[in-house]
């Protein structure tokens, strides 16, 4: 009898995680999963403040075949500042790899750049501060020290912990197509 009662038991807790889970949602009703990007999402643009207080839009899909790599960080955040000074030589490479590189934050303009000085970093940053938490967008700066890679069409290929440096780079410049290569991105309909 002690099997069933605990088989019961997981089954009636996986039933009310299933519950608290649907029952999250947004004002719209929406579940709590579709404020999340997954892998293969796409996202067309961030909308925010650059350092010196004027309007920014960072169009993620590119034409000149650049892959985008997204460094989420807060000021407050113990282990951005950990990894910050590594970020530092990644926002430091060429850009005529097909890398383009974007830092971005909750944090005021002002106050991200102090921080952006204080670690030597020489990168484009959009500040979001204004970003509600219901616009699906603020799922990536609701966590920090992340990465995000994009391919040039604006589709997340990869995201993951702020360390993850040598990973992200390796996929975006598997996905980067600087001008002077061909563009093998492109879908084929039919035979190979």
């Amino acid at each position: 009898m002690k099997p069933k009662l605990i088989a019961s038991l997981l089954v009636i807790c996986a039933i009310a995680q299933a519950v608290v889970l649907v029952g999250r949602g947004d004002s719209d009703g929406n579940s709590i999963a579709r404020s999340q990007f997954l892998l293969g999402d796409t996202l067309l643009r961030l909308d925010g403040v650059a350092v010196d207080g004027s309007e920014d839009v960072l169009a993620i899909p590119t034409e000149a075949g650049a892959a985008t790599v997204v460094y989420a960080f807060s000021s407050e955040c113990a282990h951005c500042a950990d990894v910050a000074p590594d970020w530092a030589s990644h926002f430091g490479k060429e850009s005529g790899d097909g890398i383009r590189r974007v830092a971005i934050t909750r944090d005021r303009p002002d106050v991200a750049a102090s921080y952006a000085e204080r670690f030597g970093w020489d990168v484009r940053i959009v500040s979001m501060p204004d970003l509600a938490a219901t616009d699906r967008r603020s799922f990536f700066v609701s966590r920090t020290p992340w990465l995000h890679v994009f391919d040039r069409h604006g589709i997340l290929r990869f995201q993951g912990h702020g360390r993850a440096l040598d990973r992200a780079d390796a996929i975006a410049a598997s996905l980067a197509h600087p001008p002077d290569q061909p563009d093998n991105t492109t879908p084929r309909i039919g035979g190979s």
